[in-house]
């Protein structure tokens, strides 16, 4: 299938939003194979098609995986409608139902994260590519706070870690690396519906997440516009703590440019103990993850 946005057509900001940030970070160097988790939601529909709009740029070898939990009625007609979407685009395309519904969201993640890391280790892939956004990063941020989180909660989403170890085929059981990364970052939830609209994109809209009895709806749906609304979380609120940002950077590194403490344990290598300043200058610093969850969106 040719790339439309190779010929100009169908170019819009996001495109050029994403093609510069990787152009300045390498996330997803030239030539390697992707493996985009696509659950049928608006941030991963818009992340498969802003990755197949760039492909040809950037010469990469594109494939879906979708993770069916059983939790809901409808679930494998989801996972259908991602099988065909994988086959309008002429994309392999891997699905794995959970033999059991996971019981809870921390369960799911380890499953799920680990059926990605299995796939991508198997066939061959470099990395696995999600769709979370700026508003997924301010949502992580405020759940771990809430429950307590040091340092690494207060790290949020990362652009990119390890996803595992996974065991490889030699003898020797070498491991392979597979990264983990997340692209749309510098997007938010409104930008992503925005731009399935323009390209009438079809969303499958999971009843889950309207249900506050999960603890990340609950935040999702009552806390943030409540602090949106009345503390003034927009992005001029937040000016002066591009400054801490940078201290951050000095003190911790970037998180798109090294892992956070807790990656670093997950890769064998030893984690930071960060001094009680140094969380405080990353707990201010983090108040950015806000400014641009909520940050108006992009006219696409």
């Amino acid at each position: 299938m040719a790339d439309k946005a190779a010929s100009g057509e169908d170019w819009t900001p996001a495109h050029a939003r994403l093609h510069g940030l990787l152009r300045s970070r390498p996330l997803l160097p030239p030539h390697q194979r992707l493996l985009i988790a696509l659950s049928g939601g608006q941030d991963s529909l818009c992340l498969v098609k802003l990755l197949l709009d760039l492909r040809s740029r950037w010469q990469w070898q594109i494939a879906i995986a979708h993770c069916n939990h059983r939790w809901r009625s409808d679930a494998d007609a989801n996972a259908q409608q991602v099988k065909d979407l994988a086959d309008q685009w002429q994309l392999d395309c891997w699905i794995q139902t959970a033999a059991e519904p996971p019981e809870g969201e921390a369960q799911a993640r380890t499953w799920r994260y680990g059926v990605l890391a299995q796939i991508a280790a198997a066939q061959g892939f470099d990395v696995v590519v999600t769709g979370h956004t700026a508003s997924d990063r301010a949502e992580t941020l405020l759940y771990n706070l809430v429950r307590g989180s040091g340092a690494d909660g207060l790290g949020a989403l990362t652009w990119e870690r390890l996803l595992s170890e996974c065991p490889g085929s030699s003898p020797e059981r070498r491991k392979t690396s597979v990264r983990l990364v997340r692209p749309l970052l510098g997007f938010t939830r409104s930008e992503t519906a925005a731009f399935c609209q323009r390209f009438q994109l079809p969303i499958w809209e999971d009843a889950t997440n309207q249900s506050r009895d999960y603890a990340r709806n609950r935040l999702r749906l009552d806390v943030l516009p409540y602090l949106q609304q009345h503390l003034n979380l927009g992005r001029s609120a937040f000016g002066p703590h591009r400054r801490i940002a940078a201290g951050r950077r000095r003190v911790f590194g970037d998180p798109g440019d090294r892992p956070t403490p807790a990656d670093s344990v997950q890769a064998g290598a030893p984690a930071a103990t960060p001094t009680s300043s140094t969380l405080g200058t990353a707990a201010a610093c983090d108040s950015t993850v806000f400014a641009a969850a909520f940050a108006p969106a992009a006219e696409w």
